[in-house]
């Protein structure tokens, strides 16, 4: 094996380990991206889309326009954010398993080149 593929082995298992530790970003960080959705849900009824220093000062709130109380729209903010979350948690987590299976893929077909 020469030192080139020796080195390019090294430098895959490194970033295979670096994969390894950042995936689970919901699972190490579940009480921050809890707070952060609920402090979401609930300052998302109140938006308007208008700063106060504007010409349009009169718009309606998301509240306002949808018709129905506050809670019932923080709950639909809340499913919603959640919902967001467990798709980002499924996809990022296929597409590490994708790029990890890659890696090793090319490990084994270095060491099978090393081999001949």
């Amino acid at each position: 094996m020469t030192e080139l593929q020796e080195r390019k082995i090294y430098v895959l298992n490194l970033k295979i380990d670096r994969i390894k530790e950042s995936t689970g970003f919901l699972k190490r960080n579940f009480v921050k991206a809890l707070l952060f959705g609920v402090a979401f849900s609930f300052l998302c009824p109140m938006y308007s889309g208008s700063s106060h220093y504007g010409t349009h000062q009169n718009r309606k709130s998301i509240m306002e326009r949808a018709g129905t109380d506050y809670l019932t729209l923080v709950l639909y903010f809340f499913l919603g954010y959640v919902f967001v979350c467990l798709l980002g948690h499924v996809v990022f987590h296929y597409q590490d398993k994708f790029r990890i299976r890659k890696m090793e893929e090319e490990i084994k077909m270095i060491k099978e080149q090393a081999k001949k």
